[in-house]
């Protein structure tokens, strides 16, 4: 960097935003080497759902398969673009990449625990909604009561759905995002500019939150998977009966 003689308070600004801008390069690849292990297992998991899919249709197409081959899409979908907006470290999106991905898996499980499997898949494919079925046990499953349910087996799930919820909805996590206390009485506040390292640690427990829900959804791949031997959707997804223990039944 160059002094300037003629505009000394040029130089100190130009010297402050040089050293700001090597702080921001070196918390960007401080981040970098830690999103990095993320990448690997996102590519891993991407991976077995490709696989999931294949082992899914095998030699023969049932109606359920056309269900669960959009899910693992969708699923991948999501994956892909959630590894782009934490490798850029875009927390408001990722947040929200989040939620859908929770909301796939609810909507997921719902053919494990309708009432009909059959009848809800089929309502699936004709554009009926989720919340017009019912459960087992009657229960109508909206969302709430799905994400009721499958917390009662992934504890967590519904707390991560409600913080994931402040990024969706304008709500003050907006603000928290932008402002910023450097001394008493001044705030500073970044409009679409690069977050600071502070969220960081944030960013990769979503990372790890983000695994944690592709690998629950693919617990449901498995399920079905497995269910190859008994029939269609006779097994529950998270816990699953051993395939020996259970009645041999024809797929329709």
């Amino acid at each position: 960097m160059a002094f300037n003689e003629d505009n000394p308070d040029k130089t100190k600004t130009q010297a402050l935003h040089s050293s700001q801008d090597k702080g921001l390069k070196e918390e960007a690849n401080s981040y970098s080497s830690l999103f990095s292990s993320l990448k690997a297992r996102f590519d891993s998991i991407r991976q077995t759902y490709i696989e999931a899919s294949k082992q899914i249709i095998g030699s023969d197409l049932y109606l359920e398969d056309f269900f669960f081959v959009a899910s693992i899409d969708k699923g991948i979908r999501l994956l892909d673009g959630l590894q782009l907006s934490l490798e850029s470290r875009n927390i408001t999106c990722s947040a929200v990449l989040y939620r859908a991905q929770i909301d796939l898996c609810m909507r997921t499980y719902a053919a494990f625990i309708a009432k009909n499997p059959q009848e809800f898949i089929e309502g699936y494919l004709a554009g009926k909604s989720v919340r017009s079925f019912a459960d087992k046990t009657g229960k109508k499953m909206i969302d709430s009561y799905l994400r009721e349910q499958l917390d009662s087996k992934c504890p967590g799930l519904s707390a991560s759905y409600s913080l994931a919820s402040d990024f969706v909805h304008f709500s003050r996590e907006a603000f928290s995002l932008i402002a910023k206390t450097e001394e008493q009485n001044v705030i500073a506040m970044g409009i679409g500019v690069d977050h600071d390292g502070d969220i960081d640690a944030s960013l990769i427990d979503l990372g790890n939150a983000v695994i944690g829900a592709a690998n629950l959804h693919l617990s449901f791949m498995d399920a079905v998977i497995k269910s190859r031997l008994l029939g269609p959707l006779t097994s529950n997804p998270v816990t699953h009966a051993e395939a020996k223990n259970a009645p041999d039944n024809d797929r329709s």
